[in-house]
């Protein structure tokens, strides 16, 4: 964090220092996403290790599947956000 505050001091325009504060939060923000989809990957992994051979119901599975699904269309999403962003910061020197 210390030298994400030194290089932002190091950008002049108060708009591009913006920018790439939000890139980076966004970037951390993707961190987080990947941290809960493994997560959320590892529970559906072992509903499914749990329904082999099991008189379950394959509900669950499709709950935990939709749970994963729904993770990885918000790492998608804030990727494109965080891209997007760096983009801007790009352009904006």
């Amino acid at each position: 964090l210390r030298t994400l505050a030194e290089t932002l001091s190091g950008i002049s325009s108060p708009v591009s220092q913006q920018l790439a504060l939000e890139a980076v939060s966004l970037q951390l923000s993707l961190a987080g996403e990947y941290l809960a989809y493994t997560s959320i990957l590892g529970d559906f992994f072992t509903t499914l290790r749990a329904s082999v051979g099991a008189a379950t119901s394959g509900e669950v599975l499709k709950e935990v599947l939709a749970r994963v699904n729904q993770s990885a269309a918000r790492i998608n999403e804030v990727n494109r956000l965080a891209t997007e962003k760096m983009r801007e910061f790009d352009e904006s020197l």
